[in-house]
């Protein structure tokens, strides 16, 4: 998947992404949902959807006014990730009125689905791909129940209570924890850039979910911020993700015995009652 040629269109790509999962999906699914018998038609959300989602290809309208791809001269994947959130909404509810009032719209649109490359990307969102068996599921049982951990760490005091369960339960062999840096802190500016950084990550995190726990912070201010934190993860080596900003992102194991890792370990853990010390605060 083409992320742009350099780190100032990688980041545009990444905006694109979280565009596309924020200002589109959500809309378009409260349209479409009903119309596929998947939830009931509700007038209020429906009336709000439609105009949520006209707002958003508004701006795209206005983009693509000059512009054949939204990041630089070739498809990438903000492209890729945007149109396949239209898909359904071209195919269902977007008919050719509607699309009067986004020529240029659909003419990006139109360009990029008749690719062949992305005609059969297209084909693959109407086939849900089964999930293949992870490895991990081979692995001995562990005494660290990751959900049972989640949910005492979600509903119990952390320090000291989930601290302690958690040291009580670490299973060294199952399980190994790993410092995560994002690579481009010098580059980060507006905080809530930075939180909707994580949050995007964590919600295409979708193979880790069953074996990952992690705690990433936004940490500083304005124009000085950075993106840190740790995961628990099932087995010795970081499992293969289809994230697309996966790579963006440092992963180092480290010796959960030292004592100064233990240390940092645990303040990450507990930071969500420390407002000075973080800013926003994801788990997985």
């Amino acid at each position: 998947m083409d992320l742009g040629k350099d780190k100032k269109e990688t980041a545009k790509v990444l905006n694109y992404i979280l565009f596309a999962e924020n200002e589109i999906i959500p809309h378009a699914n409260t349209w479409i949902n009903p119309i596929l018998g998947i939830t009931q038609f509700n007038k209020a959300a429906h009336s709000q959807a439609t105009e949520g989602l006209k707002k958003s290809l508004s701006v795209l309208e206005k983009i693509l006014l000059k512009k054949t791809y939204l990041v630089g001269e070739r498809i990438t994947l903000a492209d890729i990730s945007v149109a396949t959130a239209l898909y359904f909404p071209f195919k269902l509810v977007l008919d050719a009125e509607f699309r009067k009032g986004f020529k240029n719209l659909t003419r990006w649109y139109v360009t990029l689905v008749n690719q062949p490359a992305f005609k059969k990307i297209l084909e693959e969102e109407e086939k849900p791909a089964p999930k293949p068996k992870s490895k991990l599921d081979l692995l001995p049982p562990s005494k660290l129940n990751l959900e049972e951990w989640k949910r005492f760490y979600s509903n119990n005091d952390t320090r000291p209570d989930a601290i302690n369960w958690f040291w009580e339960h670490y299973d060294p062999e199952g399980y190994s924890i790993w410092r995560v840096d994002y690579k481009y802190n010098d580059e980060l500016t507006k905080v809530y850039m930075s939180s909707n950084l994580i949050g995007g990550f964590f919600n295409r995190l979708d193979r880790a979910r069953k074996y990952a726990f992690g705690n990433l912070l936004v940490l500083g201010e304005d124009n000085k911020n950075e993106i840190a934190g740790y995961f628990v993860i099932r087995g010795q080596e970081i499992p293969e993700e289809d994230a697309a900003d996966f790579e963006s992102y440092e992963f180092k194991k480290v010796d959960h015995t030292d004592p100064q890792i233990r240390s940092s370990f645990e303040d990450y853990l507990v930071s969500v009652y420390c407002l000075s010390y973080f800013l926003h605060l994801y788990n997985m």
